[in-house]
Order: structure tokens, then sequence, then C-alpha cells
């Protein structure tokens, strides 16, 4: 079994704009219907993982993992709507979490066991918080989306490898990375990761 946790770039969160910071805080911006959005995290953000694996013959193995991601972003500043409303946000923020359930075969390149590549599918659920303010700033909706209120989950791929550069006993440590994408969305990427790895072999 193994554990890691360390960063993760997300290629969602920006919804296909540019971030737009003052003072280090996101800027919300206004979409084509006029409404002022607070959708947007900042790409980089935490990666944690657990896994556990058994071994097919000398160099494969079937793994199965569980894995979540979150980013975040912080709004700050006095926004005006169409209608003149100010509305003030101090340091508010907001949060995308994402869980992978995922299922991989690894294969160990050469006798040592300690470069390892890996493929695999995952079940994704996505959890995001977000706000919407009309132009007349009449209606706001805060709103979570998640697998249980919107049916917020897909299935994903996953390619990776792990190296370990160091053993004592049953215990090797070493450094990981991931790339995932979600099958419905094609070739686009959805995440990477990089991050240390402890493993212990039983």
């Amino acid at each position: 079994m193994s554990i890691a946790q360390g960063l993760q770039g997300n290629f969602f969160v920006d919804y296909d704009r540019d971030l737009e910071l003052r003072n280090g805080f996101i800027t919300p911006y206004f979409d084509d219907f006029g409404e002022l959005t607070f959708y947007q995290k900042r790409f980089v953000g935490t990666y944690a993982s657990f896994r556990g694996s058994v071994r097919l013959g000398n160099r494969n193995h079937l793994e199965m993992a569980f894995e979540r991601t979150r980013n975040s972003g912080v709004y700050d500043g006095t926004t005006v709507t169409d209608s003149g409303t100010r509305i003030l946000i101090n340091e508010f923020e907001l949060n995308q979490k994402n869980t992978f359930y995922t299922i991989r075969f690894k294969r160990a390149l050469g006798k040592s066991n300690k470069i390892f590549l890996n493929i695999g599918i995952s079940y994704m659920q996505f959890e995001m918080s977000t706000i919407d303010i009309n132009p007349t700033a009449d209606f706001i909706l805060i709103e979570e989306n998640n697998s249980n209120n919107s049916n917020n989950e897909e299935l994903g791929s996953s390619l990776g490898f792990q190296y370990y550069f160091f053993q004592s006993g049953n215990f090797q440590l070493g450094v990981e990375s991931q790339i995932y994408s979600i099958i419905s969305y094609g070739p686009d990427l959805e995440t990477i990761s990089i991050a240390p790895v402890l493993k212990y072999s039983f």
C-alpha cells in the first residue's frame, strides 16, 4: 500500500477564462447573460491519495486507489452590477473538490522494481461551489453542485509513473506523477499531479 500528498493542477477550474487578479485576489466576471459569476478557482491545488495493490506475477500489479484534489479561489473587493448595486466581498473562499475512485494496471520497468508505469480508469465525483448574481441584483444563487444533488460525476482515465529512490526494510520512498482526463471530454486533460509517495510492502 502507499500514500502520497502533493500538488496538482486542474485545467477546468478557470472555466475557459483567464483569471483576473487584483491584489492577489480573483475578480468575478460577467458572463454572456450579464450575470456576475463567482466560479473560478486557482489552477494549482492540493492532491492526496491512498492506494492498495496486488501483485500479478513478477512485474505486474493491480492497484485500487482513493484520490482527492482541492482547488480554491479567494475573492475580495467591491463590484458594481448593471443596476448600480454595490457588492462587497471580503476575502471569501470558494472551493472545488474532486474525488477519484481508480483501478489501475501497473507494471515495473526492469527487475529493480523502482520505476513503474500505470494506466487506469476512474469514477470521478466533483463538488464545486459557485455564486451567480443576475444583472438587476434581485436574484442571487449560492450553490454547491455535487454528485448527490446534481449527478456531478463522470468516468475518467489516468496515466502515470512512480519512481522509488530510497528503501529501508519494507518501506520505499519515491515520487509519482499522474494525469487524469474525463472520457466524455475526449483528450482534454482534467488534472495533472506530482507528489512524494511512501510505500509499504507486505
